[in-house]
């Protein structure tokens, strides 16, 4: 539902209050005070400017009514959901045939290369040898655990970086202070 910018925080019920007791005779200041928004606000409401499209207010439906629809014993229902076994099966071929058609494209693939006098692409092959820093990253890259070599010439690394960085800032703190 819309609210008016000037007829502020008013809810459905305060509407539907305005326009009852408006109805009844009840003057718009007086209800523009117990409202606590603006007379011109309460006219708005009244005259439908304002909170068009609420409807009259609901008629409240009497508990009885509502517990006489309602029926004494609710049916159980129960879903059972049974793939089809040939949709299964069809399911699994197709997905086979795709898995083949991609096996097939590689290896059409790789003779082509070889065809054309490429090398046989070779895998993952440590180009960093252990006890460096790279030799370091190569374990993670590879999900490998870290060898002691590795891990040390790492440290050794970090430890000249920090000097590196603590050298710079002692550079840069000077050059401020000389300026």
């Amino acid at each position: 539902m819309t609210t008016p910018t000037k007829s502020g925080p008013l809810t459905q019920e305060d509407v539907w209050e305005v326009r009852s007791r408006s109805e009844a005779g009840e003057a718009n200041a007086e209800l523009a005070v117990a409202f606590d928004v603006s007379k011109s606000a309460i006219w708005r409401i009244v005259t439908r400017r304002a909170w068009a499209d609420l409807g009259p207010k609901p008629e409240p439906t009497p508990l009885v009514e509502v517990l006489a629809e309602v029926p004494e014993e609710v049916p159980e229902v129960v879903v059972e959901v049974t793939p089809k076994p040939d949709a299964i099966e069809a399911l699994k071929g197709e997905l086979d045939e795709r898995a083949a058609k991609r096996a097939a494209k590689r290896e059409y693939m790789r003779a082509w290369r070889r065809a054309q006098g490429a090398k046989e692409k070779p895998g993952p092959e440590r180009s960093a040898p252990c006890g460096t820093r790279s030799g370091y990253k190569a374990h993670l890259k590879y999900g490998e655990p870290t060898c002691n070599a590795c891990r040390e010439a790492h440290n050794a690394w970090q430890a000249e970086n920090r000097q590196r960085r603590k050298e710079r800032r002692a550079v840069v703190a000077h050059q401020a202070s000389v300026v």
